[in-house]
């Protein structure tokens, strides 16, 4: 059933301790329901690009499609989300700053009343956080967790099978959930859970009520732990139209996703 109410969501950023650049990038844009988290792969330059490319392509098809996608269309609208997300990376390894080499893992969130739909290709994962409650939504495209060992991604057990920019995509993981007052969902990428346990996430996400400062530690942790790569944490709340929404204090990083749209390509996506 679904619920009257209002998402609320803060997404940061960090490149870590080991690194001086930045290959993740997001869209946090609840008011239109796009919530996008990638990590970019293949260099500097070239993983930067390839998320961007990938959430400025998914932000352009969403902003086309989703207000029109009838819930049967859903797991289409989904497929071909990332299959745009994919053509835009393929189309960029000829750039300058891209390369053959160059991909993206990604997980996407498309929001509907306290309902949400999403995808995801590689290892950045969407967790569906409450009150004893630490749900995965998401499954790796990992060799480790093909052998069922999603515990030790050392000796080349993250090394991936799918990501954004292959030339043979394969089937993303589609996922929903249905979210009640107090749940969470988190957005990451492997920069976090690489470097923190399950319970210690929970915990940071459940005993602090303001999601700005539960992202803000979710990420100090990181850092604590080791921060040995880029992290980035985005955290999504349904507030039922009944109990008050406190809006956060940080803002996207892009803004609407027409902005998201222009900021990452520099160009309009003709839907002003």
């Amino acid at each position: 059933m679904t619920s009257v109410g209002k998402w609320q969501a803060v997404a940061i950023t960090h490149p870590g301790l080991l690194r001086d650049h930045n290959e993740d990038a997001f869209l946090c844009d609840p008011d239109n329901g796009f919530l996008v988290v990638a990590d970019g792969m293949g260099g500097h330059a070239g993983g930067a690009l390839a998320s961007k490319k990938t959430v400025a392509a998914i932000a352009e098809f969403a902003a086309s499609v989703w207000d029109s996608a009838s819930e049967e269309a859903i797991p289409d609208f989904l497929k071909g989300a990332m299959a745009a997300a994919n053509d835009a990376v393929l189309a960029a390894h000829d750039d300058p700053d891209g390369g053959d080499e160059m991909g993206s893992t990604v997980v996407a969130a498309f929001l509907s009343g306290n309902r949400l739909f999403g995808a995801s290709v590689g290892d950045s994962r969407a967790y569906l956080v409450g009150e004893g409650i630490f749900h995965r939504l998401t499954q790796d495209h990992s060799m480790a967790q093909e052998s069922g060992d999603v515990g030790n991604r050392a000796n080349g057990g993250n090394c991936l099978y799918a990501w954004i920019g292959d030339t043979n995509l394969g089937q993303p993981c589609l996922f929903q959930s249905t979210f009640e007052a107090r749940q969470r969902l988190l957005l990451c990428t492997d920069g976090l859970t690489d470097m923190l346990s399950d319970p210690a996430i929970a915990s940071t996400i459940c005993t602090t009520p303001d999601l700005s400062q539960a992202c803000q530690f979710l990420i100090d942790e990181a850092l604590r732990a080791g921060g040995e790569d880029n992290v980035t944490v985005l955290l999504a709340e349904f507030v039922p139209q009944t109990e008050p929404v406190l809006e956060p204090e940080k803002v996207s990083l892009f803004g609407s996703v027409k902005d998201a749209f222009r900021r990452l390509t520099g160009k309009s996506n003709g839907a002003d």
